[in-house]
């Protein structure tokens, strides 16, 4: 808060150890980088900064987030943008259980699985998961979209399966530039791989993923052993007009 006063625009935060409540309560505009890992609450209650976080996180990342970004570049714990109100929250790997619990607005991007009772007791906003969603999800929902490119366990009472309509297709236009399955071969190992040309690149084995570039520049390639099953679930997507 020291260098804010001092008005710096962008701090990096260099071993964070992952202690619990960084980073809570920024109201400015701010770019700022934490070099390491988040504990419980992290970036709670922000409402303008751009948050960049070289790590994980653990439980409620970006409570009561009210405007912003937030990208963690790894896996998120339980509660995941918990009562988010707005601005974008982005997380490369998984994301834990009840992922966006009463969200009220804003966008949740999850780029591998989400845990079970992703979207519980949602009101507003929208959720897109890259990959598959546990048990119950959208339990208790009032309102909001939840969009899935894998498949969820099933779902929770007040949840209702859809298809996209052109509004939908829009948006999502708008959040993710371009999504398709590619060979990207040797990255340098299995596991979670940095600054490849396709971004973060999350791998078990294999050398095939879904490289996913979005609209605001990030990139990361999600590893799979079904490349034909999410061919075809592309080339499904493209046939609404999802270039």
């Amino acid at each position: 808060r020291n260098a804010l006063l001092k008005g710096y625009g962008s701090i990096v935060i260099k071993n964070p150890g992952a202690k619990h409540a960084l980073g809570v309560g920024i109201l400015n505009k701010l770019n700022l980088i934490f070099e390491g890992s988040l504990g419980y609450f992290g970036v709670g209650c922000i409402d303008g900064p751009t948050v960049r976080i070289n790590g994980r996180v653990g439980w409620s990342c970006a409570e009561n987030m009210m405007s912003g970004k937030v990208v963690v570049e790894n896996n998120a714990g339980s509660c995941f943008g918990a009562a988010l109100r707005g601005g974008d929250l982005i997380c490369k790997g998984d994301a834990g259980a009840r992922t966006g619990i009463d969200m009220k607005g804003g966008t949740i991007l999850v780029g591998g699985n989400a845990g079970a009772y992703t979207g519980f007791m949602m009101q507003r906003g929208r959720i897109i998961v890259c990959g598959n969603v546990s048990a119950n999800m959208g339990d208790s929902m009032y309102d909001g979209i939840i969009f899935v490119g894998g498949e969820p366990r099933s779902l929770g009472t007040d949840c209702v399966e859809g298809e996209m309509n052109d509004h939908e297709i829009r948006w999502l236009e708008q959040k993710i530039k371009n999504a398709e399955i590619v060979n990207y071969g040797f990255v340098g190992g299995w596991g979670i791989r940095l600054w490849t040309k396709y971004g973060t690149v999350y791998n078990m084995k294999g050398n095939k993923g879904l490289a996913i570039a979005l609209t605001d520049g990030n990139k990361f390639l999600i590893g799979t052993q079904k490349p034909e099953e999410l061919t075809a679930i592309l080339e499904k997507i493209s046939a609404k007009n999802i270039k």
